[in-house]
């Protein structure tokens, strides 16, 4: 199965709401043992500017991840996407409706704490809307949050929206240390985004700090020192203006208003961002983040390479980012509540749902000779090496992780005879092997195309230098032809292998039979043939629980990653793999499975049942 689930491992709630006295607010309150979650904004309870708010920390147990993506449970980058997942709890009060619900990165470490009271917000204690611990306050009251990279989940009419958001970005930055793994907060997008953008002409920008006024040529060229100048920010500063070998330094000063000055949140000075307005202007240049800062209704920089304008001048229009210093909101969003992971429906609490197309298409049973009735990509076919050594995959030693060849023969009743044929393949037309490669531990793969009308083939495996590793067993050869009826989709199924009942820890390989639905066999045909199961090229699956109803795993019909519920297939036949550990044990479970056919979706009538102890 190509999904795994890895359910949040500390989540809360923190608030500067009033308490019901309208006159202190429950800064210092703590949800953390709640098995709610929740997110609100309350304007004007208290007075006509008032605001009140609410936000989600959720933690996720992404070293976990770490260890599956270590032992190949899970794919590597660029092959998985991560979903956050965040359910909807129904409540009796009003629901927020048509908004959006931000998600970013938490920046600090943070305690979950032991509260519950979500009323009267009697529980004290870490985290809440001023401490991220025990005496350790967060650098802004709500909690410290990176910009980057930030998430949106759109609520609806009815307000009842789950959250379920693609985070691959952010998770890999977790898993490659680029950011700590502080979790994610969770709350409503204010009405003034951040960070929220002021865009000025160039005639609202000056050359030099107010302080230390720097001769506009002196920016290109001509420097033989470093410049002096003084300025109002500190000393690091100073010994980056003035220290080598960074003689082309310069201020620029870009005059945004006193208004907007007054919305930068201070503590995030060395976020602002600077982009040409125009898209097709431009200008390079260094910042220095840490020394930007703002004095009346200018915003400062300082740059510490030279500073190149498309028209060689230093007027252009720009356009500043700028971190917001307080959420503005112009009414209320009350209240949007989510399952917490205390929560008794095992399936609703927070989690991250890790997703990929783990399908193996091996045509070694449905292998087709090449034919100018298809497109040139239907005339590939994979063929997969499965190195069993002692019933256990293991890697070939001389191959190792790396590449492979693989050659087709004529086939006699024996083996392989004469030479190699000439075929194509992604190292070229007209060659007589292909280049292969690693997929997994002990499994090889290649792909190959070949116009012959021989009714069988044999694979042969080798490094390209002479020395065979193995043989595959004998290919049918199979031949595209038209037709003047459609396929109806109509088929009999059946899982050969499955068991009534399964414990958490198993991870068993459902196997699948397929026949047409109007195939009429001789009695014969019956005795003396093994019968062949069809292999339906695009076979996908949906697991639920019975007695409800409820979608464990719902089919995944899309591309790429999206196609997570997608069969593979070998000589064998259809099969996937179910991972019982998904799913809460003293149930029973129902599958159901669903072929395209003529770029359709056609759910079969056949109903497979299990259950999990």
């Amino acid at each position: 199965m190509a999904i795994k689930r890895y359910t949040a491992s500390a989540d809360n709630t923190i608030t500067d709401a009033l308490e019901p006295n309208l006159q202190t607010r429950g800064t210092g309150s703590n949800m953390g043992a709640s098995d709610i979650i929740e997110t609100f904004v309350i304007y004007g309870q208290a007075s006509s500017s008032s605001l009140e708010e609410s936000r989600i920390l959720v933690q996720f147990p992404v070293s976990e991840i770490a260890e599956d993506r270590a032992s190949e449970e899970i794919p590597t980058t660029g092959n998985v996407d991560f979903y956050l997942r965040v359910h909807n709890a129904p409540h009796g009060q009003t629901l927020p409706r048509d908004y959006s619900l931000k998600i970013v990165p938490i920046s600090g470490s943070w305690e979950e704490g032991y509260g519950l009271d979500m009323e009267t917000y009697t529980n004290l204690g870490a985290s809440n809307w001023i401490e991220a611990k025990k005496d350790t306050n967060w650098t802004m009251q709500g909690g410290d949050y990176y910009n980057s990279p930030s998430y949106s989940q759109a609520i609806g009419e009815y307000g009842t929206d789950d959250i379920e958001v693609n985070i691959t970005t952010l998770v890999e930055e977790w898993l490659d240390n680029t950011k700590p793994n502080n979790g994610i907060g969770i709350h409503v997008s204010s009405s003034v985004e951040d960070p929220f953008s002021v865009s000025v002409t160039a005639a609202q920008t000056d050359d030099g700090d107010p302080d230390g006024n720097l001769p506009r040529a002196k920016q290109y060229s001509g420097m033989l020192g470093p410049e002096q100048a003084t300025f109002t920010v500190g000393t690091t500063c100073y010994d980056t203006i003035t220290s080598t070998p960074q003689p082309y330094v310069a201020w620029f000063t870009v005059e945004i208003g006193s208004a907007n000055v007054a919305l930068i949140d201070t503590t995030k000075l060395s976020s602002i961002t600077m982009t040409p307005t125009n898209p097709v202007d431009s200008f390079v240049a260094t910042i220095v983040p840490s020394c930007t800062y703002v004095t009346g209704g200018d915003v400062v920089f300082l740059f510490s390479d030279p500073v190149y304008f498309d028209n060689r001048d230093n007027e252009l229009d720009v356009t500043l980012s700028l971190p917001a210093s307080e959420p503005l909101f112009d009414r209320s969003y009350y209240i949007k509540k989510f399952f917490g992971r205390g929560s008794e429906h095992f399936y609703l609490r927070p989690k991250i749902e890790a997703r990929w197309d783990s399908a193996r298409k091996d045509r070694r049973n449905s292998f087709y000779a090449s034919s100018s009735l298809v497109p040139a990509e239907d005339n590939m076919n994979t063929l997969y090496l499965y190195n069993q050594v002692r019933g256990q995959l293991q890697d070939i030693p001389a191959a190792g992780t790396g590449e492979l060849s693989m050659s087709l023969y004529y086939a006699a009743s024996t083996g392989p005879v004469g030479t190699a044929l000439t075929c194509s393949g992604p190292n070229g037309i007209g060659v007589t092997e292909v280049t292969g490669g690693w997929v997994a531990t002990g499994i090889y793969s290649a792909s190959v195309a070949i116009d012959t009308t021989s009714s069988y083939l044999y694979d042969v495996w080798h490094n390209g230098a002479g020395t065979e590793y193995v043989t595959g067993s004998q290919i049918s050869v199979r031949s595209f032809s038209t037709s003047t009826a459609v396929d109806t989709g109509e088929y009999v199924s059946s899982i050969v292998n499955l068991k009534p009942s399964y414990s958490t820890t198993e991870n068993p390989r459902m196997r699948m039979f397929v026949r047409d639905k109007d195939w009429s066999p001789t009695i014969y045909t019956v005795a003396t043939t093994n019968i062949e199961t069809k292999i339906i090229e695009d076979a996908y699956y949906n697991i639920f629980r019975v007695a409800d109803d409820f979608n464990v795993v719902s089919y995944g019909t899309g591309s790429a990653n999206a196609a997570y519920t997608q069969m593979s297939y070998d000589k064998d036949g259809n099969y996937f793999d179910i991972d019982m550990s998904l799913f809460e044990a003293g149930y029973s479970y129902g599958i159901k499975v669903s072929y395209k056919v003529n770029d359709r979706f056609e759910e079969q009538p056949e109903l497979f049942k299990f259950r999990v102890e």
